[in-house]
């Protein structure tokens, strides 16, 4: 029972460092990211295969309009879908009444999308992106799934603290010093 314990004890103790490693590179990516202005997205689609894959972290940077240019994959707002984005390759831009027309179409996609914007708005350029890193997150955008992944770890880290404070601690005695002619009473017999 005592090596099972100690066996227990030690592998609750490897899970945690890795946990809190785990927390704390995330926790400093994210800062990263805040600090660059990057903007973490997951690819959905095939469209840009087999460049982005379903399930790619891509790390998006917002620059102004004017410095894109074609072959630049970007990330935009969808024409005709309000709130979705699209992340594609810019075939073509053209100057006309003061905007930016663009021309965008992903790598496996036959249609084009066509839209316009101030040379001075915002357009996201992929910066960097790391293959089937955004499959982790699924679980932290299924608003269920994010809450079921909050409490266990809540309960894991109680555990932990509680095993830490109510520890069994071996008694001993605590050694005092010998004093010449002196015999303790319990050693007199």
């Amino acid at each position: 029972m005592k090596r099972t314990a100690v066996h227990l004890r030690r592998l609750w103790s490897f899970a945690s460092w890795v946990g809190t490693a785990v927390l704390f590179i995330v926790l400093g990516g994210l800062l990263v990211a805040r600090v660059t202005h990057v903007v973490p997205l997951v690819e959905q689609t095939e469209s840009m295969s087999p460049r982005l894959m379903p399930g790619d972290l891509l790390l998006v940077k917002h620059v102004p309009a004017a410095a894109v240019a074609p072959g630049d994959i970007v990330t935009f707002a969808h024409p005709s879908h309000p709130g979705r984005t699209l992340t594609h390759r810019v075939r073509k831009i053209e100057s006309k009444a003061g905007l930016l027309q663009f021309e965008t179409r992903g790598d496996a996609s036959h249609a084009s999308e066509h839209w316009a914007i101030q040379p001075s708005g915002q357009i996201g350029t992929l910066a960097f992106h790391v293959p089937d890193a955004g499959r982790v997150t699924r679980p932290i955008n299924d608003p269920k799934l994010r809450s079921l992944l909050i409490l266990l770890i809540s309960v894991a880290s109680s555990i932990g603290i509680v095993m830490r404070i109510w520890r069994r601690v071996p008694k001993t005695e605590p050694k005092l010093p010998r004093l010449s002619g002196f015999v303790p009473a319990r050693e007199y017999r």
